[in-house]
């Protein structure tokens, strides 16, 4: 078992110098592996040499680079997302052919017809109230206003119609 550790420690580091790290494990009493060595433990033992400790300390900054890359690496991720989630609304006005619309749709869950009914009630209520009585009046008109269409485009000449307003509700 101690030769094992031995050899593993050796392996590791690139040595063929088995013995001094072997004795070295032993005083220890772990076994070693590239991602749990202890600078304070290694470097204590007088067996090692410095082209040994030179490759320990080296083994041992590797394995710090690697925890500092991967920091970087959340850190840079996190912060991609901040800004694409900040830049893309800018980048959606920019889209040809009316993505930008269909952009919004999309965000909000609804296709292009109620997403732009639900934008121009929180742009402007009132307009949107305005709006959609307007909107109520001529659909209940609807025969009316089409028949009036039909002579206008007939006779080519302005028409006058009668229509029916209903009597507001009350609330």
């Amino acid at each position: 078992m101690a030769d094992e550790r031995g050899t593993l420690v050796a392996r590791a580091l690139g040595s063929s110098s088995r013995v001094s790290l072997r004795s070295c494990a032993l005083v220890t009493g772990t076994l070693v592996s590239r991602a749990v060595l202890s600078v304070a433990s290694y470097l204590s033992c007088g067996t090692f040499d410095t082209f040994e400790r030179e490759q320990l300390a080296g083994v041992i900054g590797t394995v710090r680079v690697k925890r500092k890359q991967w920091q970087w690496l959340a850190i840079t991720a996190v912060a991609a997302l901040m800004v694409g989630l900040v830049v893309s609304p800018f980048v959606a006005r920019l889209l040809p052919f009316g993505w930008d619309a269909a952009v919004a749709a999309t965000i909000m869950h609804a296709d292009r017809w109620h997403a732009g009914q639900e934008l121009m009630k929180a742009s402007d209520p009132a307009g949107w109230v305005t709006l959609a009585a307007e909107m109520n009046l001529a659909k209940a008109n609807h025969d009316a206003l089409s028949t009036c269409r039909e002579a206008a485009a007939r006779t080519k000449k302005e028409q006058h119609c009668s229509i029916v307003v209903p009597a507001p509700a009350d609330r």
